[in-house]
């Protein structure tokens, strides 16, 4: 690694070049977030409702009323950051950008004192390694968003930087930093004692490569391992002690290895390899770096970009836009980047390095979204294909999600001036609904209900394909016809179809029965027996989108009625 006198004492000559690189790197990034500063994604207000019901409740539940409570998020130590924020009067959403923003440039200023001061690398090859960090999508786009992705991105890079360190006199100190931030990896992921275990082996091999003088010590790998063992261990009986499992009800609702989730998960890193190209170009130029003075890092990267691309494709890849589950080995793609264009002779890392991290950047644009992929070969790869076999580029699905986020707020909104919070809703999308609702929410994915995570995939008679990452247990809204919901469908309509013998009302209901039955023919049957369309006003007071009504679905119990309102629409 070199520079074992600095790092023991802490201090590095980074040079007016390197820190004017570094700020020029927070600089871009701040940017980039402050044009996306609205950008949520619906999954973030999960999180949100179970921190507010945590301070207001003094229980981290989704359902008042569940008895035990569920665990239906996927990050403990988020949801705990959020409720602090709530308890000091923060609003979720902003106080969730906030701290994506912080620990997003906290992994930059982490990646800059690894490149420069640990590694020693040249200004140029360090500056090349910040800049395709901070242009790099899939790390700038979820350093927004509302969902932990930054955190855990923050907590690896840190575990990996101190246990990479050389063997000094502040072994104890690694190990201490080491250890703590795999505690915290551990706490904000249901899978992170898994990434520990992967750093654990990423940097033990990557430090064979070094001479035994220089490997770390017993003590830091033994503070690191009992420390992370610990945490996992304090977790497992703090959650179960309150909602009676020993794993999140999301490992259940989300897990399983079929033909069609790896197909998705495939097909996802392809894209992002494409659009992104680093992958790509490091596939070339890291095989002749892997001979120089920073193998050992080189290596530990390379080892843990394979194994964040094997679990991307074991999950299915993710249906949000800009490849989520990827976003966390960005700082290690970019070391591994910069470091294999630090052999290059002189200044030769420009050429090649430069329009790479801005080709790689292009799409974050709307002008250029496909890079210079072609559309045709992407929509090859398109692993959305559960969206009626739609192709959208990752920038359009950015754009699409946050305007149903805005359209899933309104609706959540006018169902709370509609309905007490005691009647509940069937919902798919539950977050920004069960958050401005208040209501009761049953779980289509089964994310926060168990009985519906714990179903065999083929709850739906729709095929495999068709489903979304994560979503391979979704059961049809009829099947919670047993607990008798008051809403099982909630869309907004224009005010003309408050009429109900009007144009407008037939209209709305013949569109919001294609999406239903249209989705789901056979699962969704029964509700031709239990629910019937009403289109209500909401008040004014409401923020809704003026000229506009709420359609829902009201469940009932007059069977003959609602087959006789189905049947003057041919269902």
């Amino acid at each position: 690694m070199g520079r074992a006198n600095q790092q023991e004492s802490g201090q590095g000559d980074y040079g007016t070049g390197a820190w004017i690189a570094l700020g020029l790197g927070l600089v871009v990034l701040l940017g980039q977030l402050a044009t996306r500063s609205q950008f949520l994604i619906e999954d973030s207000f999960i999180a949100f409702r179970y921190a507010r019901n945590w301070a207001e409740l003094g229980l981290a539940t989704w359902n008042p009323g569940d008895n035990p409570p569920v665990e239906g998020h996927s990050t403990v130590l988020w949801v705990w950051l959020l409720r602090g924020a709530y308890a000091f009067g923060f609003s979720l959403p902003t106080a969730a950008q906030i701290m994506g923003a912080f620990f997003g440039c906290g992994t930059v200023a982490l990646l800059h004192r690894f490149l420069v001061l640990d590694l020693g690398l040249r200004r140029t090859a360090g500056a090349l390694g910040i800049a395709a960090l901070v242009l790099h999508p899939p790390f700038v786009i979820w350093c927004s968003g509302g969902l932990e992705t930054s955190a855990h991105t923050f907590f690896m890079f840190l575990a990996v930087r101190a246990l990479l360190q050389e063997r000094c006199a502040s072994e104890g100190r690694f190990g201490l930093t080491a250890g703590l931030a795999s505690v915290a990896l551990i706490w904000v992921r249901p899978e992170g004692f898994l990434w520990v275990a992967g750093i654990a082996l990423a940097v033990f091999l990557g430090t064979r490569l070094r001479p035994l003088s220089e490997r770390p010590t017993r003590l830091r790998w033994s503070l690191t391992l009992g420390l992370s063992l610990a945490g996992l261990l304090i977790l497992m009986l703090w959650r179960h002690s309150l909602y009676g499992a020993w794993l999140p009800n999301t490992v259940a609702a989300k897990s399983g290895i079929s033909g069609a989730v790896l197909a998705r998960g495939f097909d996802s890193t392809a894209s992002w390899a494409l659009l992104t190209l680093v992958p790509l170009a490091l596939l070339v130029l890291a095989p002749f770096s892997l001979r120089g003075p920073q193998r050992s890092g080189l290596l530990t990267c390379l080892i843990l970009c394979a194994g964040g691309v094997a679990y991307n494709i074991l999950v299915g890849g993710d249906w949000m836009p800009y490849f989520r589950f990827l976003a966390p080995i960005s700082p290690f793609l970019c070391a591994a980047l910069a470091i294999s264009l630090g052999h290059l002779p002189g200044r030769g890392a420009w050429a090649p390095g430069l329009p790479l991290v801005l080709i790689g950047a292009l799409p974050l644009t709307g002008d250029f979204q496909h890079g210079i992929v072609p559309e045709s070969a992407l929509r090859t790869l398109n692993y959305r294909s559960f969206d009626q076999s739609k192709f959208r580029s990752e920038r359009a699905q950015f754009k699409r999600s946050a305007k149903n986020l805005e359209s899933f707020r309104a609706i959540g909104r006018a169902l709370k001036a509609l309905y007490p919070p005691t009647d509940s809703i069937v919902m798919g999308a539950i977050g920004a609904i069960g958050w401005e609702s208040f209501m009761v929410v049953h779980d289509r994915n089964g994310l926060v209900d168990p009985e519906v995570a714990h179903l065999p995939h083929a709850t739906e008679s729709r095929p495999a394909e068709s489903r979304s990452a994560g979503h391979d247990r979704r059961v049809p809204r009829a099947w919670f016809l047993k607990r008798k919901p008051t809403v099982l469908q909630a869309l907004i309509v224009p005010q003309s179809a408050l009429e109900e013998d009007s144009p407008a009302f037939e209209a709305a209901v013949r569109a919001s029965a294609r999406i239903v039955f249209g989705q789901d023919p056979k699962g969704e049957a029964p509700l031709r027996k239990a629910v019937i369309p009403r289109v209500r006003p909401v008040p004014a007071q409401v923020d809704f989108p003026r000229g506009y009504a709420l359609l829902v679905w009201e469940y009932t119990e007059d069977t003959q009625r609602a087959q006789s309102f189905w049947q003057r629409y041919g269902y």
